[in-house]
């Protein structure tokens, strides 16, 4: 467990001080490769589907229109559409050394379990994360109303 988290560390921090690398066509290849160990397409479905979910139970007149959602998820998400750019990105924030690193980790049984869950994980955290929100938006709610009184004060002030 210590080493999928710090291998989750590292992909999302690490990359940070990684030098760009060229978006090749070797390079890109690379990132097609990590993305078949990764199983990326499933998971950017299985997140997509359960973001959509997410959103419905968030807002329940939204249901009525799931099937124009899904089809304009399926549309515009489509993997393929997605992939090159998604490659690009990984470049720049990667060596590509680190990406041959990350290859070997998703094909250890602990990579294909982390690859497996990790739509799960991002859907769980992102709940996890709107559960915080709502919890705390009385507090934003109030800050922004004090700051708009405020604002009002100043500007009926200067119309004086």
């Amino acid at each position: 467990m210590k080493k999928i988290l710090l291998l989750s560390a590292v992909l999302v921090f690490g990359g940070f001080a990684a030098r760009a690398a060229d978006p090749t066509p070797a390079n890109l290849q690379l990132c097609y490769d990590l993305f078949d160990a990764m199983k990326m397409e499933k998971q950017l479905t299985e997140t997509s589907e359960q973001m959509l979910t997410m959103q419905i139970q968030g807002n329940p007149m939204l249901a009525q229109f799931k099937p124009e959602l899904e089809a304009f998820y399926k549309k515009c998400l489509q993997f393929n559409n997605l992939k090159e750019g998604i490659a690009k990105v990984y470049l720049e924030l990667f060596t590509p050394e680190q990406i041959r690193d990350f290859i070997r980790f998703y094909k250890t049984p602990s990579g294909q379990v982390f690859a497996a869950k990790s739509s799960l994980l991002s859907t769980k955290v992102a709940a996890l994360s709107q559960q915080i929100v709502m919890k705390n938006m009385p507090e934003l709610q109030k800050a922004m109303q004090e700051k708009a009184q405020k604002m009002l004060q100043q500007q009926k002030a200067g119309n004086k």
